[in-house]
């Protein structure tokens, strides 16, 4: 595994920013490598017209969903999946949106 896609993983799970030294730390690597990681991370999400974006929120990093996609979460929250869900990925989903 690609240390880029621990830092997906990672940043895919949480549901607060995590700061960059604690990436670090999981990582096992530099802050600057980390630093990097991030900038790949985010130009490959906008090369590939991902749904996804990364933004720096606070004093860390987190995963949103790309502002184009507010109709289809918001439809979505609707759905009889989305009110299978537990209640806190729909909060998630509504600070997403």
């Amino acid at each position: 595994m690609t240390p880029v896609a621990a830092l997906e993983a990672i940043l895919f799970v949480t549901e607060s920013p995590v700061p960059t030294s604690e990436l670090a730390e999981v990582l096992e690597e530099p802050i600057e490598v980390v630093e990097q990681l991030l900038g790949d991370l985010a130009a490959a999400l906008e090369g590939r017209g991902s749904g996804l974006v990364l933004r720096q929120a606070g004093q860390g990093w987190r995963l949103y969903s790309r502002p184009e996609t507010y109709p289809y979460l918001e439809r979505f929250s609707t759905s009889a999946t989305a009110r299978r869900i537990s209640g806190a990925a729909l909060e998630v989903l509504s600070v997403i949106a």
